[in-house]
């Protein structure tokens, strides 16, 4: 259950403070997979995500340290310590 989803200004900070789209985006995702064909710009998919937030990579980690995207203990621990 997502409790509350990121607005566009949240989107864009997130998809900027983790590199970019590529970084975030969950191409596996059968949201993903319903999408691929109509969305064809990084400004379609920034939306798309706004609409629909399963079509970002989980867990995402915010920490005053950085930004983790997927579960990577080193990662995690690297942030968190």
């Amino acid at each position: 259950m997502i409790r509350r989803p990121l607005g566009r200004l949240e989107v864009e900070d997130m998809v900027t403070r983790v590199g970019g789209l590529d970084n975030i985006l969950s191409t596996r995702s059968p949201a993903y997979k319903k999408r691929a064909g109509s969305v064809g710009t990084d400004d379609g998919w920034l939306q798309a995500m706004v609409e629909e937030p399963r079509l970002m990579r989980r867990p995402i980690l915010v920490t005053e340290r950085g930004v983790a995207v997927g579960f990577n203990p080193d990662t995690w621990s690297r942030l968190l310590g």
